[in-house]
């Protein structure tokens, strides 16, 4: 079975229904979110299609189990005493909570931008597992924590403003919402794909090349904006628009260029 042809079939699929939703958004608000909801589930399969073709279906376990359990233990940390986001406690929005504290879907969704994260560094860096030093390692996290966390930018805004999914109960910095936020989002992310790194360099684990996580990073920014016109909010988006499309940009020249190079 072709896994990448199937990830990429559920990454289009998933973006006709972003598309769909922001034109019946006049005439039915209710649809409009469904429709989204739909293609979020369509997403986080592509990814672990995608996950499982590039990774092998051991290591892509290992990424989850790595980004789930270190992303739900720094939330249960952050609800509990602020550490390292801030203090902030989660709604009844997004659903089943861990422990009543962290909705599933949150250290779900660790999994989902780390690994999304991981995969654009790769590609923009032309990364080779036996050629990784240390250093080279913790360049690369650094690289992934800053794509993660220029999702969360806008992200953030969203979800607390539109969806009111989490409320802040330390405020400022960034839209009210506090500068450590984005620092810890930054950590955490770094930490988790670190992790992961290290581990592969360890075992010489080869990772396949695929585009489908790019293109599912413009989906998660296109999401937020569909959101955010819907809701006539168009100014929660600005920051995170322009450091997700500067990101995007880097890795549509990167592979021009590779194309030139390698036609």
């Amino acid at each position: 079975m072709d896994l990448n042809k199937y990830s990429g079939l559920l990454a289009i699929l998933s973006f006709i229904f972003i598309l769909a939703s922001l034109i019946i958004s006049n005439i039915s608000y209710g649809s409009s979110f469904l429709i989204l909801h739909l293609a979020d589930i369509l997403i986080f399969i592509a990814v672990i299609l995608d996950a499982i073709k590039t990774l092998g279906i051991g290591d892509a376990i290992k990424f989850f189990v790595i980004s789930f359990t270190i992303g739900l233990i720094m939330e249960l940390s952050g609800v509990l005493y602020g550490i390292p986001f801030g203090k902030y406690h989660y709604t009844k929005v997004i659903g089943l909570k861990i422990f009543g504290l962290v909705p599933l879907a949150i250290p779900l969704n660790w999994f989902l931008i780390t690994y999304i994260a991981f995969k654009i560094t790769n590609e923009l860096t032309g990364y080779r597992v036996n050629e990784s030093s240390i250093i080279n390692l913790i360049a690369l996290a650094t690289l992934d924590g800053l794509i993660a966390t220029s999702w969360d930018l806008i992200i953030d805004p969203v979800m607390v403003y539109i969806i009111r999914a989490w409320v802040w109960e330390t405020r400022g910095g960034i839209y009210g919402i506090p500068i450590s936020n984005f620092v810890g989002w930054f950590i955490v992310s770094f930490i988790i794909t670190l992790n992961y790194r290290i581990i592969i360099r360890i075992e010489g684990k080869k990772v396949i090349s695929t585009h489908v996580p790019a293109f599912i990073y413009m989906q998660l920014w296109l999401i937020m904006v569909v959101v955010a016109i819907i809701n006539n909010r168009l100014d929660l988006i600005l920051i995170g628009s322009i450091t997700m499309n500067f990101i995007l940009i880097l890795y549509g020249l990167n592979y021009l260029k590779s194309k030139i190079t390698n036609p």
